[in-house]
């Protein structure tokens, strides 16, 4: 049986929202919109994309490392044995303090590749 953790989900032009899920591949799955693909965000702090968002032309959510991620992300905590965990309160805290950051990133990027 699977349990629920706490997650965030960041979907491209919403605010991010906290959420509690069951924790499946097949959850994992349908939130982000197809096979999965991790990202280490920071410490064990990890999110989750859809692996060929861009080759879907899925919209642009934040940048992250210089890269732009697109489509829905979910982050979640990595447990000792690889296994997704529910976020700290701190961990949230940091999340949403970084998203808007990145988000507007990604606004400033796309303005100077117009020019």
């Amino acid at each position: 049986m699977s349990k629920k953790i706490r997650v965030i989900i960041k979907e491209p032009g919403k605010n991010a929202r906290e959420a509690q899920i069951e924790s499946t591949l097949k959850t994992f799955q349908d939130l982000v919109g197809g096979h999965i693909a991790g990202v280490n965000l920071y410490g064990d702090v990890f999110f989750y994309v859809d692996e060929e968002g861009k080759f879907k032309n899925k919209k642009p959510n934040f940048l992250y490392c210089g890269d732009v991620i697109v489509g829905t992300a979910v982050f979640f905590g990595r447990g000792s044995d690889g296994e997704e965990i529910s976020l700290t309160d701190n961990q949230v805290f940091t999340i949403k303090i970084i998203l808007p950051i990145q988000e507007q990133f990604l606004v400033s990027f796309s303005e100077l590749r117009r020019r």
